[in-house]
């Protein structure tokens, strides 16, 4: 979660953008689907992506880990 809340804030100048954030976490991303949370990051990560997102399309996208994808070793 937090790797996914330090790449929103190195892209908070991005403007009409299209950006891909991808995590191996299925769980960080399930949390930043679910309704409700009770941690402060997940709610800090949640109001980032949606700032971000008023001004670019953005996806979030699992990647499985330790499977050899460029970039995620």
């Amino acid at each position: 979660m937090y790797a996914i809340r330090i790449c929103v804030w190195y892209l908070c100048d991005e403007v009409n953008a299209s950006i891909a954030i991808c995590s191996n976490s299925k769980a960080a991303l399930k949390a930043l689907a679910a309704a409700k949370t009770t941690s402060q990051l997940v709610l800090e990560t949640m109001k980032a992506l949606t700032e971000l997102s008023i001004h670019n399309s953005v996806r979030l996208l699992w990647v499985p880990g330790h499977s050899d994808t460029a970039g995620n070793e």
